[in-house]
C-alpha cells in the first residue's frame, strides 16, 4: 500500500477544524466528508473499513476485483470483498454488484451470464415467463420465444398458456 504526501496538511486540519467548531450541529456531517488524505475517500469511511485513513490512496483495488477504492466508496461495494454479493461475479464484473438476483427472475446475475439471458429482465424472450421458470422448471429456452407456444407436457396447452392458467387458478 501506497502513502501520499499531503499537498497541504496544515490547510486541511484548519479547514476541517473550523467547520467543526463553527458548525456545531454539523460535526458528524462534517467528520462523514472530511478527507484528511485526499485521497477522495471519506476518512469516516476508511476508518470503518480499513481502520486508517492512511491504509490505501483511493486508486488502489485492495480486493483485486477491479474497482478502485473510490469506486468501491461511490458504489458501496466492501473495499476488502471481491464479490460483495456472492454470486460468483467479482464487483468490477459484476452489474449489480449489491444484489445476486437484479431482475428477481429466480436466477442469478452469475447464471444470466452463463445462459445467456439479461440480467435485467426478467423474461429475456418476451414469451410471458420468467427465465428462471424457464430454466429451472420447463426446461425451455428463456432465450428463444417460439418455444413458449409449444407443448412441453403434451396436455394440450401452450407452455405461455399453462403458465397464465396456473397463476389464475392458484388460491387467493
Amino acid at each position: 500500500m501506497k502513502l501520499r504526501k499531503l499537498k497541504h496538511p496544515k490547510r486541511v486540519i484548519l479547514a476541517t477544524l473550523s467547520i467543526v467548531v463553527v458548525a456545531g450541529a454539523f460535526t458528524s456531517f462534517a467528520d462523514e466528508l472530511a478527507d484528511l488524505d485526499q485521497d477522495g475517500q471519506p476518512d469516516a469511511w476508511e476508518i470503518e473499513k480499513f481502520g486508517t485513513v492512511f491504509a490505501t490512496t483511493g486508486t488502489d483495488d485492495v480486493d483485486s476485483d477491479g474497482l478502485s477504492g473510490i469506486a468501491e466508496y461511490r458504489f458501496r461495494t466492501e473495499p476488502l470483498i471481491a464479490d460483495t454479493d456472492g454470486d460468483t461475479l467479482i464487483d468490477g464484473l459484476d452489474p449489480a454488484p449489491l444484489t445476486s438476483d437484479y431482475d428477481r427472475d429466480g436466477v442469478t446475475d452469475a447464471d444470466e451470464f452463463r445462459y445467456g439471458t439479461q440480467w435485467d429482465s426478467p423474461d429475456t424472450d418476451g414469451g410471458g415467463r420468467s427465465d428462471g421458470f424457464e430454466i429451472y422448471i420447463d426446461g425451455t429456452d428463456p432465450i428463444y420465444i417460439a418455444d413458449d407456444i409449444v407443448d412441453s407436457d403434451f396436455d394440450g396447452l401452450p407452455n405461455r398458456d399453462e403458465r397464465a392458467f396456473i397463476a389464475s387458478s392458484e388460491p387467493g
